[in-house]
C-alpha cells in the first residue's frame, strides 16, 4: 500500500499487506475508520479482505480524523 498527498505525483515507500501475487483490488473506509482492501490473491482463485489504519500506513505521521469520515 502506498499513499500520495499530491494527486499521484509522488508516493510513499509503501508497506506490504500481502506478500504474494494479487490483482483487482478495491479500497474502502470502514465504519471504525480503518482502510479496508479486498483483492484477488495468488493464482486469482482466492478473494481476501484485510484492513489497516492510516496511522499504520504512515508510521503515525497521519491519521483519519472523525470530521474526515463520510457517514
Amino acid at each position: 500500500m502506498r499513499i500520495s498527498y499530491d494527486e499521484g505525483k509522488t508516493w510513499s515507500e509503501g508497506k506490504t499487506i500481502y506478500p504474494g501475487g494479487a490483482a483487482y483490488s478495491d479500497l474502502t473506509i470502514l465504519a471504525n475508520g480503518e482502510i479496508g482492501v479486498f483483492f484477488e490473491a495468488d493464482d486469482y482463485s482466492r478473494n481476501l479482505f484485510t484492513s489497516f489504519s492510516l496511522e499504520w500506513l504512515t508510521d503515525g505521521q497521519d491519521e483519519l480524523k472523525q470530521q474526515d469520515r463520510k457517514e
